[in-house]
């Protein structure tokens, strides 16, 4: 992989209902949004490293990774998932190549299950990516802040929200950032603080919207969370003010700046970036209230200063999600084909992680590599992901860690054993 990737926007789970009931959704992001409060580890519980995943969608078996299953696009059907999320009536993901948002009510339970609903097209068998109200165009990230759904549509740099959550297939959306209406798509240069460059992932509460404006290299935060289309942003993170969006401000790292930032996760306090072409997570222990404000904390490098590619324990390679249940921190360590995970929140920079999903070790590196000789194997397992150059996604919530695995074109799901 090069040090600093390429800017290109890339567009390339039914549980029991007893059991839904229990664990009762809450609002993507965290706990503190509109939905009833997450449920918590349970002591001794955790993600062991290597360990299978426990449901596929995408796919109807673990080992295969066809796009669109080899066919036309379906409600079974995906093509390079990015963001997962859950809102009240389920769970979401974004089927990116295929334009499109999966909706399904409740919890998947069986492999390959079928969607119940799509935002994007009208129908399952549609996939070409249009600017519209209806429609969208490249969709990356997806939010849910207890009312609102919030999808990243990254080819048009803008968000759109749903209100309320649809309940049939090719919904309009209510509201629309960084744009002045719903058909346009344009960039604007400089940037400012109403405006997005291939914006990626996404994270809400009910009081806070969280956005990785990837290619502006910032994340920009709303607080409270926007009521009025082409609304501006609270708070800039990775640049000093609104108005720039240089690499690491035209220098080089520091516990201020990002370069291609691409994932980001906030509970309405804490906020963690997936620092993409920095190889690097950085956290704010509270939530930021000035623009430009440094990070608390640095993970996949030793420093504030350094952005080196690494593997091992400490090390990462375009880290490219974050995501938390509240007591863990995960990390979508992308071209090292892998999740990293840290069983109590770091405290230090460079802290290493306890466990890793996808690899048998912290030091093995390849995609789809089951047997770990160091070679992608002929197809994939439960247990492996390919992300090299395609993204790795994550989201921890009712109880399990939830990955977009895009190579794959499929989601995971991981259980704590």
């Amino acid at each position: 992989m090069r040090s600093n990737l390429s800017p290109t926007v890339r567009r390339a789970p039914r549980f029991a209902m007893g059991l839904v009931a229990a664990l009762a959704l809450a609002a993507c992001g965290g706990s503190s949004g509109g939905g009833q409060p997450q449920p918590q580890p349970q002591p001794g519980s955790g993600y062991q490293t290597f360990q299978a995943a426990a449901l596929v969608l995408g796919q109807s078996s673990f080992t295969a990774n066809t796009a669109n299953q080899g066919g036309a696009a379906s409600a079974a059907t995906m093509s390079a998932p990015h963001q997962v999320c859950f809102s009240k009536r389920g769970l979401l993901a974004v089927d990116a190549a295929n334009n499109r948002v999966l909706g399904w009510t409740n919890v998947p339970a069986t492999n390959g299950d079928d969607a119940d609903w799509v935002i994007g097209h009208m129908q399952f068998d549609q996939t070409g990516g249009v600017t519209g109200i209806g429609e969208l165009n490249g969709p990356s990230g997806v939010g849910f802040d207890g009312t609102s759904i919030w999808v990243a549509d990254s080819s048009s740099n803008r968000l759109v929200a749903y209100t309320p959550e649809p309940t049939q297939n090719g919904a309009g959306a209510a509201l629309v950032l960084g744009q002045a209406d719903f058909f346009s798509n344009g960039q604007s240069v400089p940037p400012a603080a109403n405006t997005f460059a291939a914006p990626n992932g996404v994270s809400a509460t009910a009081t806070t919207l969280a956005v990785a404006d990837t290619l502006n290299n910032r994340v920009l935060l709303f607080t409270p969370l926007p009521a009025a289309n082409n609304a501006p942003a609270t708070w800039v993170l990775g640049q000093a003010t609104m108005a720039g969006n240089a690499i690491n401000q035209g220098g080089t790292p520091t516990a201020a700046t990002m370069s291609q930032p691409y994932g980001v996760w906030t509970d309405g306090t804490k906020v963690v970036v997936a620092d993409l072409a920095n190889n690097r997570v950085l956290i704010w222990n509270s939530f930021p209230t000035a623009d430009g404000q440094a990070a608390d904390l640095v993970l996949g490098q030793a420093s504030m200063t350094t952005s080196s590619i690494g593997s091992g324990a400490t090390g990462m390679r375009g880290p490219s999600d974050v995501t938390s249940d509240g007591t863990r921190l995960f990390v979508a360590d992308c071209e090292n084909n892998r999740v990293l995970v840290w069983n109590t929140w770091p405290t230090t920079n460079g802290q290493a992680a306890d466990a890793v999903l996808g690899q048998s070790d912290f030091n093995h590196t390849a995609a789809n590599d089951d047997d770990q000789d160091g070679t992608p194997d002929a197809s994939c397992t439960a247990r492996t992901f390919f992300s090299s150059n395609g993204y790795l996604w994550v989201h921890a919530e009712g109880g399990s860690l939830w990955v977009g695995d895009r190579r794959n074109n499929r989601v995971l799901r991981f259980d704590p054993s």
